[in-house]
């Protein structure tokens, strides 16, 4: 993990739009997507090791959202698929929330406020769950209590 976030800390939006992909320094792409609701709830399942929820968000091009769990439980090969397919604020985003130097700051200045307030409230910093409280909707709290849950049990695990 440390590895890619790493390569990637220093590349910051340049401002530049181009069909949802923003042109970052070192050629690094950053694709931004909008997810309806029911993907987000679909997510949130996959995270929580719903087989069959990740199969059908592959297969109906949502990759990266099942690619972001398999990150979180440390697989590497899922930050080189999501840096190919130009999601390297999900990297960031995990980076964050495994407390690495400077990715909360990477997220704030490529403006990626929900994700960043999702990192630090993972993280323990009340400011981030009532930032997601007044500006996000029900499934991104749902999502960020499941993931402070998978990282909790992490911590549990590795200190038992």
């Amino acid at each position: 993990m440390s590895g890619f976030w790493d390569d990637l800390k220093g590349a910051f939006i340049d401002g530049k739009k181009d069909s949802d992909i923003f042109k970052m320094k070192e050629n690094v792409k950053v694709n931004v997507r909008d997810y309806h609701p029911k993907i987000m709830v679909a997510w949130d399942e996959c995270l929580k090791g719903n087989l069959e929820i990740a199969k059908w968000l592959i297969q109906n091009g949502y990759e990266e959202l099942v690619n972001v769990r398999a990150s979180l439980f440390g697989e590497q090969r899922a930050n080189e698929k999501l840096k190919e397919k130009g999601f390297v604020q999900f990297i960031a985003f995990v980076a964050a929330i495994r407390e690495q130097e400077g990715a909360k700051d990477w997220l704030q200045k490529n403006k990626f406020d929900q994700l960043y307030a999702m990192a630090i409230a993972i993280t323990g910093d009340e400011n981030g769950w009532k930032w997601i409280r007044q500006n996000s909707s029900e499934d991104i709290f749902m999502i960020t209590q499941t993931i402070k849950y998978i990282v909790d049990n992490q911590r549990t695990i590795r200190r038992g």
